[in-house]
């Protein structure tokens, strides 16, 4: 289960999973140990609201699929923005929306956790393709749609 907290380095809001016994903050690599989480200090925040951004494109633009040798485990992902998690079975596909420019996803699979950075262009031509698998190691593999060329009239 993911809490958040606040890094006491960079006063950032962190999602950490209480599985583990040490995380790093996204925002700027301070360490974040377990036992400082459950004994309060830093002491768990809630999740903000989501920010709106003006000129967000509606609809989704990101699809993650999932495959595993392990049926009964889904992947968790997590925008680390937003905060919203969703989980994915084996076998499922997600279709979700984020904001346009630089965000970082989280992927907990089989109590392992990893960070992946995103670039989101808002004139990109399609979503972005996010592939996981975990076998006897985990495999992001993630596919960029080309941008949107715009056309000039006279």
């Amino acid at each position: 289960m993911f809490i958040n907290s606040r890094c006491r380095k960079c006063g950032s809001t962190v999602p950490f999973d209480d599985t583990r016994e040490l995380m790093y903050c996204c925002y700027c690599g301070a360490q974040l140990f377990r036992t400082d989480i459950i004994a309060g200090s830093p002491a768990p925040v809630p999740a903000p609201a989501a920010p709106k951004q003006a000129n967000a494109v509606s609809g989704p633009n990101l699809v993650v699929s999932y495959q595993s040798k392990y049926p009964d485990e889904p992947m968790i992902l997590i925008i680390v923005e937003t905060k919203e998690s969703v989980s994915v079975y084996p076998g499922q596909q997600v279709s979700l929306h984020i904001n346009a420019g630089k965000q970082k996803l989280f992927f907990k699979m089989h109590n392992k956790t990893y960070i992946k950075p995103l670039s989101v262009d808002p004139n990109a031509n399609g979503p972005i393709m996010i592939d996981c698998s975990l076998g006897g190691v985990a495999h992001i593999n993630i596919q960029y749609p080309s941008a949107v060329v715009p056309t000039v009239t006279n």
